[in-house]
């Protein structure tokens, strides 16, 4: 979780917030001290191994910035996620960004999505690398499920309810660095 903040802290744009949701973790202190950080406890267990659609959605729910990105703890952004997200964001309610594994997925995938058409996009083929407009979030009332492909399934919401969709060709989140 440190090095998750530290990749949020060291941003080149530091205009941004974060809200950690600590999922029912006892003794829970936060690593880093940062005033653009903020912690939301849950008194339930609501996330299961690698489903984390319900954990996802009270962050979402309480965020209130112009976009709303998602980092697990246990990887990391790179240092112009913000500043890309800026860039490129702008038109689009959807940014996907590349995220890199290291070492490679079992099926020897390093990169996904493996292409940056978004017919290409499918279950497994893209990941949580990707921000949402808030407004549009909340306009179609889009949330995670919590089950396998949950992100992919995120993404085809979005994209059912219209959404203006962008896929960079920046690396900027990491798994396992």
């Amino acid at each position: 979780l440190k090095r998750t903040l530290d990749s949020l802290i060291y941003q080149t744009d530091q205009d941004w917030q974060a809200i950690v949701v600590v999922d029912h973790v006892g003794n829970f202190e936060l690593p880093a001290r940062d005033p653009r950080i903020f912690v939301l406890r849950l008194g339930e267990k609501l996330g299961k191994s690698h489903f984390s659609g319900h954990v996802r959605n009270y962050g979402m729910a309480m965020a209130m910035g112009q976009w709303c990105g998602f980092v697990d703890d246990d990887d990391r952004l790179d240092e112009h996620y913000v500043e890309w997200l800026r860039q490129e964001g702008d038109g689009n309610d959807l940014l996907v960004f590349m995220m890199k594994y290291s070492p490679p997925r079992e099926d020897v995938v390093e990169l996904l999505p493996r292409s940056n058409h978004l017919a290409g996009m499918k279950a497994g083929e893209v990941g949580i690398s990707f921000a949402v407009r808030t407004q549009f979030q909340r306009e179609h009332d889009l949330w995670f499920p919590s089950e396998e492909f949950e992100d992919w399934l995120f993404i085809k919401r979005c994209l059912d309810a219209g959404a203006k969709c962008k896929i960079s060709d920046h690396v900027a989140y990491y798994i396992r660095h």
